[in-house]
């Protein structure tokens, strides 16, 4: 039959997962995998998911998520098609071979942080990525949380620092000290207050 994932219109702020129970289902044994209004499907260590088998809709990349966890028995065809119209979050680090494409309505990203670096956006691929219009890698507001890490100004109102300094409502001076590269971004954004 057909699993849905429904968060009900709820956009939560931090990381809402739906971890199916109990460990070790395999999702490629259901007809179709439907996810909306919000909800994020989390593949665990013994879940089993092969996206070549697998049948997965969202309604939209902005509110339809499915989450690898962990990529211990998740399997992607050669060549890969990122669609459906969902966004496939990377909350662990992926290496695959062959070409991948992210379709029109699709994305690529990874949970949110609070004040840890917990989730990056990591991908190895033996063969080259195509982006298609409407398609994305979006990590937008996916760094670190308002008022959190490293280039957070303890000062309300400025923008935290990465890579340069970060903005500076009041021209006191009091933003946060910077970090990391322009050219070679590797940590996530601090938030600002």
């Amino acid at each position: 039959g057909e699993l849905i994932i429904d968060n009900n219109d709820v956009a939560a702020s931090y990381n809402a997962l739906t971890e199916l129970s109990p460990t070790g289902d395999n999702l490629n044994n259901f007809s179709q995998v439907t996810i909306r209004n919000y909800g994020n499907l989390s593949i665990r260590q013994n879940d089993t998911l092969s996206f070549s088998l697998a049948n997965i809709v969202g309604e939209a990349s902005s509110s339809a998520f499915l989450t690898i966890s962990n990529a211990t028995n998740v399997t992607f065809p050669n060549p890969f098609s990122l669609s459906g119209n969902y966004t496939l979050n990377l909350d662990t680090p992926i290496s695959a071979a062959g070409n991948w494409t992210i379709t029109s309505g699709s994305a690529l990203s990874h949970n949110v942080n609070y004040n840890s670096e917990t989730y990056k956006l990591d991908l190895t691929l033996n063969g080259n990525l195509t982006i298609n219009s409407g398609g994305a890698i979006n990590v937008d507001g996916m760094g670190f949380a308002g008022g959190q890490g490293p280039g957070t100004s303890a000062t309300y109102w400025d923008g935290a620092s990465y890579g340069g300094r970060g903005g500076d409502k009041f021209a006191d001076y009091t933003v946060g000290p910077t970090y990391g590269s322009v050219t070679n971004p590797t940590s996530l954004g601090s938030g600002g207050h």
